[in-house]
């Protein structure tokens, strides 16, 4: 009986870590667009005003993001992500090649440091 116990209960995490493991879904591009782009929002919002004094968009964010993969974060919440981005800013447009930790939580999807 002590056998059949532990294989059942063995059985049960199994199961629940497999369960827990396939909920966690790594983001999507339009995920990962939307934590970078709240990234930026602080500093959005404080050149907003020199931005609406001059009647121009001052903003930095997100153009395109194409991304390449998504592994489980190791030793950290999350995972890391590897994606290109075009970010658009006052001065220019720029594309590189970035890997970031992205994490979810009860209110979206953040990047944080790797």
């Amino acid at each position: 009986m002590n056998v059949f116990r532990r294989f059942a209960m063995s059985s049960v995490a199994l199961a629940t870590c497999a369960l827990v493991a396939a909920c966690e879904s790594e983001p999507s591009e339009a995920e990962m667009t939307a934590a970078i782009n709240q990234t930026y929002a602080s500093i959005n919002s404080d050149v907003g005003g020199i931005g609406n004094f001059i009647k121009k968009d001052l903003s930095t964010k997100v153009k395109s993001l194409k991304k390449f993969g998504c592994a489980q974060a190791k030793g950290k919440p999350g995972f890391l992500c590897d994606f290109e981005v075009t970010i658009s800013s006052p001065i220019r447009d720029e594309t590189k090649k970035e890997t970031a930790r992205f994490v979810k939580s009860d209110k979206g999807w953040s990047m944080m440091e790797k």
